[in-house]
């Protein structure tokens, strides 16, 4: 990075459960308004419109159990080949009940591990622990 840039947070944001980009991102705006971001408008399994980018750090945060199964595999391939080298990935699953027919599917974090380990990503860290949200 430039010596005096800031760094610039990408959103991927579309599940349908979820508000608008656009909705988000005047939450966002509000909540942070010293942050820069850029929206971005697509979803797993592809995420065909960050190809060629390269992050540090990925973050799935209640994201998982959206993916249907037969699109993990492709989903992880994706997630994969978006890390820069060294690069982290970070997910959280969610288990139980589908409240309100979201579109949960269920996850393990075994699923998840030999995924993972299959396209060459090692799990650094497994925490298995009760949903402190609620």
């Amino acid at each position: 990075m430039a010596e005096g840039s800031r760094p610039t947070t990408r959103f991927v944001h579309r599940t349908p459960s979820r508000p608008s980009p656009s909705s988000s991102s005047t939450r966002l705006r509000t909540r942070r308004p010293g942050a820069e971001a850029r929206w971005v408008d697509d979803a797993l399994p592809e995420l065909a419109s960050l190809a060629g980018e390269a992050f540090d750090f990925i973050l799935l945060g209640g994201v998982w159990m959206h993916v249907a199964p037969e699109d993990r595999p492709r989903a992880l391939d994706a997630l994969a080949a978006l890390l820069a080298p060294g690069g982290r990935l970070a997910l959280s699953l969610r288990h139980g009940p589908d409240p309100g027919g979201r579109g949960f599917h269920p996850v393990s974090g075994d699923e998840v591990a030999a995924l993972a380990e299959a396209r060459g990503l090692r799990v650094l860290r497994r925490v298995e622990e009760e949903d402190g949200l609620g």
